[in-house]
């Protein structure tokens, strides 16, 4: 294994310092006039060495599949909406799919089939994707193929509610091997050395294609939907966790839930649930047992009272402020007045003694972590709105949900240790520079188990 030595670097509070790295492990950390001998040697030109991060909370498939699809999230107003659909209508391939994401019902109003197919009035197959990501709806060309393909109806009305397992009966519906090591990529070029992909229908193979995408380069955990059937005495190897949508549209029976998330075990559970109605759920669902490991994902609407009780029983959460900034306006305009006071309630949680696990959630939130890591610190909407500054965290708090274990206690500014695995990104500016502005943050190395995954071209 190559031993490196990063030079010139800030380590914690401490300028022009040399980390060596052997055998996958910090091995030493001397002033920077000491230069150890080492096969490789990075020059960190000032920057610090950091812990390397974490998102824990990416949809991998859907973030390739983005790429290649139209976003409409920034369309002015319905005539826009559909003037951009035909103009991509016409542009399709013979036998493709016209796939649309970022659909905003609040602006743009209710669509299911007939008003997509009046409004665009085209044979080309096309399916839409609400922002959220747990709703599609088809135009009636996308219905027939769908339903020729799954050698079924679809609904009526087009919608499709959590039914990604349909979609995904249409030829060429997964991202390539190419395109998801793009998005392995683009996390390691931002610090990752890992990741949790939180995506409830993964199965089998998907899991390969993803794993096999990060084979060397990310350290990637899959929560997903197994086989009801197939996997109660023994989980498949490459499942790390189970994944339960809560659908706000229609929620489950109390009892169905826990059944479900005992139907899991001995998995952890991951429980989605963005409303304050869907959190109510999840915290009786799982009333009778918690085990190590279990989550609910977002909680963004949360009482006090409720986050005590969540605490007390040993629940993780999963916490995504990069929506505060990517879709705070928006928010702000539909919840109601006395709801956004428990929006996104971070610094109730940390007091309440809650492990948080910072995550992305791209590509519905924000594909930056550093950016996701500043809007929990200043809470500010992208059009500079402010959401609960006391809801705030410190920066260090903030890195640290990004961190493999979270964020649980307290928060000093990241550092070293010797005997640490070396896991470690190196950025473009001291720490105390980067606490400033850590959306303005950029990694220019990636270390993995003392094995450079990634450096930016020309740092050497």
């Amino acid at each position: 294994m190559t031993s490196i030595a990063i030079v010139n670097a800030s380590v914690g509070l401490h300028d022009d310092q040399t980390v060596l790295i052997d055998r996958g492990v910090v091995v030493g950390i001397f002033d920077g006039h000491i230069l150890p001998k080492a096969t490789t040697t990075i020059d960190a030109l000032g920057g610090a060495v950091l812990p390397g991060l974490w998102d824990h909370h990416v949809h991998l498939h859907a973030s390739a599949a983005r790429k290649r699809s139209v976003d409409v999230s920034g369309v002015r107003d319905i005539r826009d909406f559909a003037e951009v659909l035909l103009k991509a209508a016409g542009e399709v391939r013979p036998g493709e799919w016209v796939r649309v994401v970022g659909y905003n019902d609040g602006k743009l109003g209710e669509l299911e089939s007939r008003r997509l197919h009046e409004l665009v009035p085209t044979e080309i197959p096309m399916r839409v994707q609400h922002r959220g990501g747990h709703q599609w709806v088809l135009n009636p060309a996308g219905a027939r193929v769908l339903a020729e393909a799954a050698g079924r109806e679809v609904p009526a009305d087009g919608v499709l509610w959590e039914d990604d397992t349909l979609l995904h009966l249409l030829a060429g519906s997964r991202p390539s091997a190419a395109e998801l090591k793009a998005e392995v990529r683009h996390l390691v070029q931002q610090g990752c050395v890992g990741a949790t992909d939180m995506t409830a229908t993964t199965g089998s193979e998907a899991a390969e294609a993803l794993l096999c995408a990060a084979q060397d380069v990310l350290n990637l955990q899959l929560f997903g939907s197994p086989d009801p059937e197939g996997w109660r005495s023994k989980a498949p190897a490459w499942l790390n966790g189970a994944k339960i949508v809560i659908s706000d549209h229609k929620l489950p029976p109390p009892e169905g839930l826990q059944n479900q998330i005992l139907a899991s075990r001995p998995l952890p559970v991951a429980v989605h649930a963005v409303t304050a109605s869907a959190l109510a759920l999840a915290a009786w669902a799982f009333s009778g047992e918690v085990r190590v490991g279990d989550r609910i994902e977002h909680a963004f609407l949360a009482s006090s009272g409720l986050i005590g009780e969540l605490a007390q029983r040993g629940l993780f959460i999963g916490a995504h402020p990069g929506f505060i900034w990517s879709q705070g306006d928006r928010l702000l305009q539909q919840l109601e007045e006395d709801e956004i006071p428990d929006y996104q309630k971070l610094r109730t949680w940390h007091r309440a003694g809650t492990r948080l696990l910072g995550g992305t959630d791209m590509p519905f939130a924000t594909e930056n972590l550093w950016r996701a890591m500043q809007s929990a610190v200043d809470r500010r909407t992208s059009g500079g709105r402010l959401i609960n500054a006391q809801e705030a965290l410190s920066p260090e708090e903030a890195f640290a949900m990004f961190t493999k274990d979270g964020l649980h206690g307290r928060a000093k500014a990241p550092v070293l240790g010797l005997g640490d695995v070396a896991d470690l990104c190196v950025i473009d500016r001291p720490w105390r520079q980067a606490r400033k502005d850590l959306a303005t943050v950029r990694a220019k190395a990636t270390i993995h188990s003392g094995v450079i995954r990634w450096r930016s071209s020309g740092w050497d």
